[in-house]
């Protein structure tokens, strides 16, 4: 069954830079859909719209596109316009290749929902990324078993007590602190 978390928009903004983004978002999606009743803001800025990811992503995601020529990615700039878009109380700010387990997310979301303004979805201090063979095989299996049983063969990508990727926040108090 899937946990009610339709009081939060995950906004993930991407520019699709290879086959192995377009895969991880797309896995991205698929398990947060799998597992929330939820939100899903995907923004996309490229310099031009070939369709591909539109034509990929379920059809409950809110997707846009901004043509952007500009070969840096300014991701603070578009998660601003995607917070002023979403019209739900808590956003989750989450990057294309993402994957956090579900028990997680909602600890972080309670938290939310009791006031505090920032929570991060991580029970240990550590952001891991995976090998390729990891990753390949989360891609067929579609389990999250698979990157919980070889976490051993991760590594941290930024050193312990680092977080990055995902965090949660209330909109408002984001809005008065980040937004323009």
């Amino acid at each position: 069954m899937k946990a009610d978390l339709r009081d939060v928009t995950f906004m993930i903004p991407i520019q699709i830079d290879s086959i192995v983004r377009l895969e991880n978002v797309l896995a991205c999606i698929r398990y947060l859909l799998q597992h929330f009743d939820t939100y899903i803001l995907l923004l996309e800025a490229q310099p031009f719209n070939n369709g591909v990811l539109q034509r990929l992503i379920p059809a409950k995601v809110w997707y846009v596109f901004v043509e952007d020529e500009d070969t840096v990615f300014y991701r603070t700039k578009y998660l601003n316009e995607m917070t002023r878009q979403s019209g739900m109380p808590f956003l989750g700010i989450w990057d294309a290749d993402v994957i956090i387990p579900k028990e997680q997310i909602l600890d972080a979301v309670q938290k939310l929902r009791e006031n505090y303004e920032v929570a991060y979805p991580y029970q240990e201090d550590c952001f891991l990324d995976t090998t390729d063979i990891i990753r390949k095989l989360f891609l067929m299996r579609k389990n999250i078993q698979v990157l919980k049983r070889n976490r051993d063969k991760m590594y941290l990508i930024y050193g312990k007590g680092m977080k990055g990727g995902a965090i949660l926040v209330n909109r408002e108090a984001y809005k008065s602190r980040y937004g323009k």
